[in-house]
């Protein structure tokens, strides 16, 4: 639940209110319980109620590791090769985002209608198959367990497929298990025999492709557990480097009882998920609740910021790119790059507002239907007759006055509408194919004055364009129109005009215009 929560606030959310913070809680926590409850009889477990006693709850969730026993402890030399790890693992994730970027540029030149996508979900499932049982099947990947120093529960991860008795598979143990279990098997085995430099770096270059193929793909399909399996592989080879050449030769004494095949993966797989996500906290958490081992919280913490830093440095995070592409305005950055650059010369809300679409008082139903047809902005300043600025009001606003009019069947200027006339629509407002048609609403007026929101955030168009970014993200605003006094300077109870308008998906497009 607690990893849940953080991964909210860190990356699907542009701003949050205490309310919204409890409410995320709560239904973490409830998910969890729930799942709980499914997994526990799955598992072995007593059901919950039962006719003879009250069973625990056993299961610990999707994905868990389980309690590494073997781990080790570190040193302050540990802590520098897993900050150089996670420089590598950021390197890594920076040109899976960056391929994975190109792919996704292809499917949406190339790959468009339905059929096509099914097609390529179907090969590419075909493809993944036959990759991972091609590359298990030869016998020459087998060896034998009881040459490993490891425990039984260490050999319980390890798979036999097309093996004798006593045998266990290396390019099968990584390949043909659920990925959960991979992981597990690469951070739980302490013998540095147990999985090959050859077997290692085949999986990681195979499942590095078809992971960054798989992900956008017309299927939800994952991004946490295949990139910690990528990293935990990448970290478990650099582990075995390391204490085969550098701790073996120089170092052989001082860290003796260090398993640094294990730590590596386990640092590796967070510091990979961390580079492709640009994620820090929730990631930690998550590490942590898979393991259940908290002592190995500054290592993976280390790993994590090396592997963002790192990937900062080249391009942003997968979910940040994806986001990007499919055009979505809800999401903001924390700061835009061209607003942080010192050497360009301040931008002010003139330079990032549009030409506003604007409304009378008492506007024609059929201007009205015809803006609310020929745009997508989800306001509109309110002007009245001399052209000076007085409130906003929203599209769903409109159309609910459009509909109501014309099943008031008046000819007047329209009623009063209450708060609740406009709540019976809720969330479902009406479409512009739901309002009535022209001739049936030629020559009626609304009155907008008791409608209208007459204290809607403004801002001048000199306004620096810090504020207006941080007005966008920390109050969740979706429009913000530009006013400017009528006359030569501003006086207390002037009159202003709208001279433009501001939106979210102005300020995305703010920074590929800059560039």
């Amino acid at each position: 639940p607690v990893g849940g929560v953080l991964f909210m606030i860190e990356e699907a959310s542009s701003f949050y209110k205490q309310e919204l913070f409890f409410r995320a809680t709560f239904a973490t926590t409830l998910n969890c319980v729930m799942l709980f409850l499914i997994l526990t009889p799955l598992n072995g477990g007593d059901f919950p109620v039962n006719e003879y006693k009250i069973g625990a709850l056993q299961a610990k969730g999707v994905c868990d590791f389980g309690k590494i026993t073997t781990l080790g402890s570190y040193n302050i030399l540990d802590i520098a090769l897993f900050a150089i790890l996670g420089v590598l693992m950021g390197l890594f994730a920076a040109l899976f985002n960056h391929t994975n970027k190109l792919l996704t540029q292809w499917r949406q030149k190339y790959v468009t209608n339905p059929s096509r996508r099914m097609a390529e979900a179907v090969v590419v499932a075909i493809v993944t198959a036959t990759v991972c049982f091609v590359c298990s099947y030869s016998d020459a990947w087998c060896a034998d367990i009881d040459n490993l120093n490891i425990g039984k529960h260490a050999s319980d991860y390890l798979s036999s497929f097309n093996c004798a008795e006593g045998q266990y598979n290396e390019a099968a143990t990584l390949f043909l298990q659920q990925l959960d279990r991979t992981v597990a098997a690469l951070v739980h085995t302490e013998d540095p025999d147990t999985f090959s430099a050859t077997t290692l770096l085949l999986y990681f270059v195979i499942v590095w492709g078809l992971a960054c193929w798989t992900y956008g793909i017309a299927i939800p399909s994952g991004l946490f557990i295949p990139s910690i399996a990528i990293g935990a592989v990448g970290g478990r080879l650099f582990g075995l480097v390391v204490s085969q050449s550098l701790y073996k030769h120089i170092f052989d004494d001082v860290n003796s009882n260090h398993h640094h095949v294990q730590a590596c993966a386990l640092v590796g797989g967070a510091a990979f998920l961390g580079g492709t996500t640009r994620m820090t906290v929730s990631i930690v958490m998550i590490s942590l609740s898979t393991i259940e081992d908290y002592a190995f919280l500054v290592p993976i913490m280390v790993g994590i910021l090396s592997a963002k830093l790192t990937g900062d440095a080249f391009n942003e995070g997968l979910y940040d790119i994806h986001i990007k592409l499919q055009g979505i305005t809800t999401f903001l950055e924390h700061e835009p790059t061209c607003l942080s650059r010192r050497t360009k010369r301040s931008l002010v809300a003139s330079d990032l507002m549009v030409q506003p679409v604007v409304l009378q008082v008492v506007e024609s139903c059929a201007v009205i239907t015809r803006i609310l047809a020929t745009t997508r902005y989800n306001g509109f300043p309110v002007v009245d007759d001399r052209g000076l600025f007085r409130g906003t009001i929203l599209r769903s606003q409109l159309s609910v006055m459009l509909l109501e009019r014309q099943r008031s069947q008046q000819t007047e200027r329209d009623e009063f509408l209450s708060h609740s006339d406009f709540l019976q629509y809720y969330p479902r407002f009406p479409r512009v194919k739901d309002l009535p048609p022209n001739e049936d609403i030629d020559g009626c007026m609304l009155d907008l004055e008791h409608v209208l929101n007459g204290s809607a955030l403004t801002v001048t168009s000199d306004t620096h364009a810090h504020r207006v970014y941080r007005l966008f993200r920390h109050l969740g605003v979706r429009h913000l129109p530009v006013l400017t006094p009528r006359g030569a300077v501003w006086q207390q109870g002037a009159a202003h005009e709208v001279v433009g308008i501001i939106t979210r998906k102005d300020l995305h497009t703010l920074e590929s215009e800059e560039t």
